[in-house]
């Protein structure tokens, strides 16, 4: 990374990871990324992009954690960079735990997904 990406970094880690100092965001510059293009402004999606390039966003894409995009933005990126045709985009990456069970949220009803069968239907988990 150059220096003018480190110094972008930290501009954005400041006003979009506030939850570390900067210089701790710093350390996962594809979280930084990834959380810009999910709620950046204008200005500064576009900042980045240029300053960056196409292929740290894709990159940032290929290694998107679940939760790191909303549904909006994911579809947005994958057409924006290329990565998907129209109605084509992949689904969003989705957290799976230990017990290899996923969650999901679908019309605020949190269910349970097992991968050790074909579910028939959702496993009711909570309501949101």
């Amino acid at each position: 990374m150059i220096a003018a990406d480190h110094s972008l970094l930290l501009e954005m880690a400041r006003k979009y990871i506030w939850w570390l100092t900067p210089n701790e965001a710093v350390i996962s510059p594809q979280r930084i990324i990834a959380q810009v293009m999910n709620i950046g402004d204008y200005a500064d999606v576009q900042n980045m992009a240029m300053r960056l390039g196409d292929e740290s966003l894709r990159d940032a894409i290929a290694h998107a954690q679940a939760g790191q995009f909303n549904p909006k933005s994911w579809h947005y990126w994958h057409y924006r960079l290329g990565l998907a045709e129209l109605g084509q985009v992949p689904e969003l990456p989705i957290r799976r735990l230990a017990c290899q069970r996923a969650f999901v949220c679908q019309g605020g009803i949190w269910a349970c997904l097992s991968t050790q069968r074909k579910p028939k239907s959702l496993d009711l988990f909570w309501r949101w």
